[in-house]
């Protein structure tokens, strides 16, 4: 029989040698760090503690029991729920669905998620009541973690009101996959921030995304090597009009393109795409059916994002603005969700980043058109 257990800090393995002669209790023969032995009988002897294989069989355990709870929890997302959103079944399935942050889904991803460094910790501490501390904290630091980053992929900048309320372009895609809203406060009105939003796209006034973000869809989504088009740093008179059913270009000779589907100045702008996640949706801009016809093709093919844009602006006291930016989506196939919340932390840094470019344009007294 042999055992671990913590004396004044240092390791000790024991183990049962015999009968002491004088009393025929147990002797126990017991080998520190350092290779010397400690001989030792009843009341005397070194209390034997818990192997470190225990610990190691506890982790596997732990870390089986996260991984799978992570793994259900997301195939009944992708194999059941999202799919029933897709085609507008809603009935009992909001305790189930990731926009709910009281509901199933996130509580069994927390749980997956704390599990996996609480194994992590129990792997390599062999047990011991000093060690429980760091277990617990480990429990702890990946349920925040968890929390943020799902907190952050999917929200920042905006209040509750803000983030659970319906904005306009709510209803293009009722029962999204996911959503995303991001807000930023505009030091100035409604009236001088609409003109930045009228003229947004893609050889028009640009996006006001950072340049590594245009760079990188350049080369990645379009295939070209030259540089998006700079964005405005001032307003421009030819490109303030724009109406329900334009085309507003997303791309070298509308490699993509956003459908208007709701203007209403100075308040709200809202765009629909439906692309291919890697190669976008070119059309021949001089054919009226083209659109249709390839975001048919899309569709049927079973692999494209169905995604809305839109962008609000609330009027505040004191000429302030709040500046809204929600996206809604759908995709096909449903295996894409696990890109969701990666792909919603890439949008809460470029997306924030569109936002604080199109305030400080508006706040400037010097961006006005010559």
């Amino acid at each position: 029989m042999a055992g671990r257990c913590f004396i004044g800090g240092s390791h000790w393995t024991s183990g049962l040698t015999g009968l002491d002669a004088a009393n025929g209790r147990p002797t126990i023969a017991s080998h520190d760090s350092g290779g010397s032995t400690i001989l030792g009988g009843g009341e005397g002897s070194i209390v034997v503690g818990v192997d470190e294989s225990v610990c190691a069989r506890y982790a596997v355990r732990w870390e089986a029991v996260g991984l799978a709870t992570l793994i259900i929890d997301y195939a009944i997302q992708l194999t059941f729920i999202q799919p029933a959103l897709l085609v507008g079944e809603t009935e009992d399935l909001s305790p189930w669905t990731q926009y709910n942050p009281h509901g199933i889904f996130i509580a069994m991803e927390n749980g997956g998620y704390v599990l996996g460094p609480a194994a992590a910790d129990m792997a390599r501490r062999p047990t011991s009541p000093a060690s429980a501390a760091p277990v617990i904290a480990s429990v702890l630091g990946g349920w925040l973690l968890g929390t943020v980053l799902r907190r952050t992929s999917v929200r920042s900048g905006v209040s509750d009101a803000e983030a659970y309320g319906s904005l306009p372009g709510d209803e293009v895609i009722p029962h999204p996959m996911v959503e995303w809203t991001r807000g930023v406060t505009v030091r100035t009105t409604p009236e001088r921030v609409w003109p930045w939003l009228a003229q947004m796209g893609y050889g028009r006034g640009g996006w006001y995304t950072p340049e590594l973000v245009d760079l990188f869809a350049n080369r990645w989504v379009f295939g070209v090597k030259r540089r998006f088009p700079k964005s405005a740093d001032r307003l421009l008179p030819k490109y303030q009009q724009v109406d329900v059913g334009d085309l507003i270009c997303d791309g070298p000779e509308y490699a993509s393109y956003f459908r208007v589907q709701h203007v209403d100045p100075p308040h709200a702008l809202v765009y629909r795409s439906i692309r291919h996640p890697r190669r976008g949706s070119p059309i021949d801009i001089t054919d009226p059916e083209s659109p249709d016809r390839v975001e048919r093709q899309l569709r049927d093919a079973g692999t494209y994002i169905d995604f809305t844009w839109a962008l609000a602006l609330n009027g505040l006291p004191r000429h302030r603005t709040r500046l809204l930016v929600r996206t809604r989506a759908n995709w096909a196939p449903s295996a894409l969700g696990f890109l969701s919340t990666p792909l919603g932390l890439v949008d809460a840094s470029y997306g924030v980043a569109m936002l604080r470019a199109i305030a400080r344009r508006a706040e400037s007294i010097d961006s006005v058109a010559p």
